[in-house]
Formats: structure tokens, C-alpha cells, sequence
């Protein structure tokens, strides 16, 4: 008689021979990140991101996006944009004290390809508000009688004692203390509307185009209040 034995007691996974057992690779826990370090600073991590390697692309759109959000200036790029206002109010595209559209489309385009910036138009309006400011307090400081004139810095001559109290009036004369305003002949007829005939005198420009309308939103209007001293 026949006597029935038990396969043997394996361990592991019963395959057939046309497939091979894949060794299981034990199970691991994803990485944790870990929290930002309170201690870097934004400078820092700023630093860190634009200026390490492989970094050149993001460092070239991150100095253009400060390059157009922010303008600067100097003698340079000033004497360039009140060049091309003096143009435009030669070619009469003034409509009293506003440029034309077409006067400041032709002030944008001009300034921008001659300086290679890639400023807003409204940013080359703060200028020239900016420039005004000086304008209107170069033009007070010059109604005072009594002194004298420096024709070398092209500004007032007077004692220690006269400035002193004339800086408490408006510091902003002390800019002027030792150097006149620059470009004051553009900035007279830009502003004033007006161009030196004399030493004490001003005569009317006769390049004043006649008033037109156009949008409101791309003109450069003068305050008025500045035509009336």
C-alpha cells in the first residue's frame, strides 16, 4: 500500500518556472522638508536664488524688472528728455501748456531710443513734475532784490546771514546757494512758456502753438498757478 507524504514546508512565494520572484526593495518614508529657517533673512534667500549657479537667465529678468519699475536720472538722460520737449514745442505739438498726444507719443519713443531705457511714460512725467519743483523755487529766489549775481554758477550773490534766513523760509533755496538752476532756459519755456530776451526780462515765446483738445490722460499740463507769478 501506497503511503501519502506532504509536499515539504516551504517559505516564500510559489511561481511557476517562466517567472522570475522580484526581490521587494524594503519600504522607505518619503523625505520630509524641512520649515524655512526663520533666520534667513529675504536679502538672503533673494541672494541665494538669483546669484547661484545656473542662475544668470533669473538674474538678467529680475535687474530688468527693477531696471523698468524704478527710473534714475542724471544730467544726461534730464538734457535728453527736456531736448525732446523743446522739439515738440518747436514742431508746435504744445496745446498751451499741455503736449499733444502726438507730442508726447514723439517725447517716449525719442527718449527711450536715445537714452536705450525702456521707461513709462509716466515716469518721464514725475521728471518733469520733479523739475518744475526746482523751477518754481528757482523763479521765487530770483524775485528778491538787493543782491547780487554770480554770473559763473549763474546764482544769487548774498551774505551768509540773507541765506540763513532765506532757508528758513523754503530750505529748498539752499540747493541754489552755490549753483543756479540747470537747464533754465529749457525749463522756462517748457513751464513758463516764455524765452530770455534780457537780463531781467521775458518775453512770450513765438513758438506757442494754438489751443486744441485732445485726451486728457496724455497731456503734461502745467499748473497754472506757475503761469500767473
Amino acid at each position: 500500500m501506497a503511503v501519502r507524504s506532504d509536499p515539504p514546508n516551504t517559505v516564500g512565494f510559489f511561481v511557476s518556472s517562466s517567472v522570475r520572484l522580484q526581490a521587494v526593495r524594503p519600504f522607505s518614508p518619503p523625505p520630509t522638508v524641512s520649515a524655512p529657517n526663520p533666520q534667513v533673512s529675504f536679502v538672503q534667500l533673494v541672494r541665494d536664488t538669483c546669484f547661484g549657479p545656473r542662475s544668470a537667465g533669473l538674474r538678467f529678468m529680475l535687474l530688468a524688472a527693477i531696471d523698468k519699475g524704478k527710473a534714475t536720472w542724471d544730467t544726461s538722460t534730464t538734457e535728453v528728455l527736456l531736448k525732446e520737449c523743446m522739439e515738440q514745442i518747436y514742431r508746435k505739438n504744445r496745446q498751451g501748456t499741455s503736449f499733444s498726444k502726438t507730442g508726447w507719443n514723439n517725447i517716449h519713443s525719442a527718449f527711450n531710443a536715445k537714452t536705450g531705457k525702456s521707461y513709462e511714460r509716466k515716469q518721464l512725467k514725475n521728471r518733469l513734475d520733479s523739475l518744475r519743483k526746482d523751477w518754481r523755487t528757482w523763479v521765487d529766489l530770483n524775485k528778491e532784490t538787493g543782491v547780487g549775481w554770480d554770473p559763473i554758477n549763474n546764482t544769487v550773490v548774498a551774505t551768509n546771514e540773507w541765506w540763513e534766513k532765506k532757508k528758513l523760509e523754503n530750505p529748498q533755496y539752499e540747493k541754489f546757494r552755490y549753483q543756479g538752476l540747470k537747464f533754465a532756459h529749457e525749463l522756462n519755456t517748457i513751464f513758463k512758456g516764455v524765452i530770455a530776451s534780457g537780463e531781467d526780462m521775458l518775453a512770450p515765446s513765438l513758438t506757442q502753438p494754438q489751443t486744441q483738445e485732445d485726451d486728457e490722460e496724455n497731456v503734461y499740463r502745467v499748473d497754472t498757478d506757475l503761469l500767473e507769478g
